[in-house]
């Protein structure tokens, strides 16, 4: 509804709102490695994914409209998507996954930057790290969008997992097995 008077500050409010997720994912850590009470810990945990919620509404009010912005936006917001799709801790995984299926949207290719994401992603569903397992609906769509938005890489790209050469197809179709064997 406001994506004319949010988009000049698009790029400052992910800043400020990154930040204080980082900041408040480590605060999260510190009070459960402190025995800090779960009464505490939960608002905690509250506020950090109510910070990943602004950002993905921010993202989706500039949706389609101003293209220049993403590659910022991916730099601004790797550490604190990385630290969604990692953390056991975060409980905003549904809200990470938006957030970067809203940057692979809304670009005409896939940087090197979000091909991390794609591994990331891949390595936790494979590895049985129990962080995406739950939201494998969610986890589509970034897949979706890794596939349409540069199909080219995705089939013939070879990089290292576990030690051997393969391509992003090849870990999908990993994946895919994974997933029906669950």
């Amino acid at each position: 509804m406001f994506e004319d008077e949010i988009s000049p500050y698009a790029i400052q409010l992910c800043t400020k709102l990154g930040e204080a997720y980082q900041r408040l994912m480590e605060q999260q850590r510190a009070n459960q490695g402190g025995g800090m009470e779960l009464e505490e810990d939960s608002e905690t945990s509250m506020n950090a994914a109510g910070l990943i919620t602004a950002i993905r509404r921010i993202l989706k009010s500039i949706s389609g409209m101003y293209p220049q912005l993403y590659p910022e936006l991916e730099v601004i917001l790797e550490q604190p998507l990385i630290l969604t799709l990692t953390d056991p801790l975060a409980t905003s995984v549904d809200e990470g996954l938006s957030c970067l299926s809203e940057l692979l949207y809304n670009q005409q290719t896939v940087s090197n930057r979000m091909w991390n994401f794609y591994i990331l992603i891949c390595e936790s569903l494979l590895n049985d790290k129990g962080i995406l397992d739950e939201d494998l609906c969610v986890v589509s769509v970034p897949l979706i969008n890794f596939i349409n938005k540069d199909p080219a890489t995705f089939r013939t790209t070879q990089f290292d997992y576990n030690g051997q050469k393969t391509t992003c197809l090849d870990i999908f179709c990993q994946v895919v097995g994974k997933c029906l064997q669950l």
